[in-house]
């Protein structure tokens, strides 16, 4: 089921929510998403079941693969412990002091790699380098919460990170990676090395690992180091939108018909729109036109007098560019009968 992300909503400045799930049952994800105003759902699924994707389009609401993740496990019960190829190689407990030296190889280390964060592009690229930079952070002087973050230096000059959990028997490395120009000298296999002697001298049985797909490098180090694949997810995002405005969200009562009756759905959408058109979007957007809709009827308004329309604006191009508005139409029950993202071109 979702479950909301505080560190997420905080990061990005949205309703983020996420959950793995084992199927995908359109009609319950989207009554979840609409329980919640969920803006983003970040929705993961193992990969021998993306044939159930196309579910996804039964919620009406947009959404998109966003990367696919796989999983690495080493037993470490028995492991040969290797030698660090590295002889002049050291790795440091990072503690509050090394802040400021930790953002900067995370900085170095994940700018331009892209995961299911940097494949949405309603979340702003530098946020998703601090969303980085924060999550290693909460890996510092955390040792007794089962949470680890080495630093690895060269002569005293760090090169390379990771961040690593422990839960019982299990560790996982978290975060990872070496500054490029000290790539190719062995360093992050040493640090691999480093992290199944440590945890296994813990009593720990398993160190797991993933990373993105396309990422072969690690995943040939990983081979190497005695690691088989676990397992892969598919990553989907569904940007709804549900909460989020860049304006004040407005709310107008629309009257479809004094008889009750209003004819066909598209005539009460286009009574709707144009009221909207009228009462919001030109007075928010004076010369607005609307040019695309993405909508989803969730249940009839034939038959019905009036109903509440409430209008938000989840994107704003800026000059030149297009504005995103999300017109939720709900009935006397408060119910949300329909969902129209409406495409509006600037006068």
């Amino acid at each position: 089921m979702l479950e909301y992300s505080a560190l997420d909503s905080e990061r990005f400045g949205l309703r983020v929510f996420r959950g793995t799930f084992g199927t995908l049952d359109p009609d319950v994800l989207l009554g979840a998403l609409l329980a919640n105003d969920v803006d983003l759902a970040v929705v993961r699924i193992a990969a021998e079941n993306q044939y159930l994707l196309h579910r996804l389009d039964g919620i009406g609401l947009p959404w998109f693969a966003a990367d696919t993740l796989v999983w690495y496990e080493s037993p470490l019960t028995g492991l040969q412990s290797r030698p660090l190829r590295n002889e002049r190689l050291v790795l440091l407990l990072a503690g509050d002091s090394h802040l400021s030296v930790l953002d900067r190889l995370v900085a170095d280390i994940f700018r331009g790699y892209h995961n299911h964060y940097a494949s949405n592009p309603l979340l702003d690229s530098q946020m998703v380098v601090a969303a980085y930079q924060d999550w290693a952070r909460r890996y510092v002087g955390s040792e007794a919460r089962g949470r680890f973050c080495w630093l690895a230096l060269i002569d005293e000059q760090p090169v390379a990170l990771v961040t690593c959990e422990l839960a019982g028997s299990e560790a996982t490395i978290v975060l990872n990676g070496v500054l490029s120009g000290y790539a190719g000298r062995g360093i992050y296999t040493d640090m691999v090395r480093y992290v199944q002697r440590y945890f296994g001298n813990r009593g720990a049985t398993t160190l797991r690992v993933s990373t993105q797909l396309h990422n072969r490098a690690a995943q040939k180090v990983w081979l190497r180091e005695g690691f088989a694949f676990s397992r892969a997810q598919l990553t989907v995002h569904v940007n709804a939108l549900l909460d989020r405005s860049v304006r004040a969200k407005r709310q107008i009562d629309v009257r479809l018909a004094a008889s009750g009756s209003c004819g066909s759905e598209i005539h009460v959408l286009h009574r709707i729109v144009d009221q909207v058109q009228r009462q919001c979007w030109n007075v928010d957007y004076p010369g607005a036109r609307p040019h695309r809709f993405r909508c989803r009827l969730l249940g009839s308004l034939d038959g019905r007098d009036s109903c509440r329309v409430a209008v938000s604006y989840p994107c704003d191009g800026g000059p030149g560019g297009s504005i995103t508005s999300l017109v939720r139409v709900s009935d006397e029950q408060r119910q949300t009968r329909l969902l129209c993202y409406c495409e509006l071109d600037r006068g």
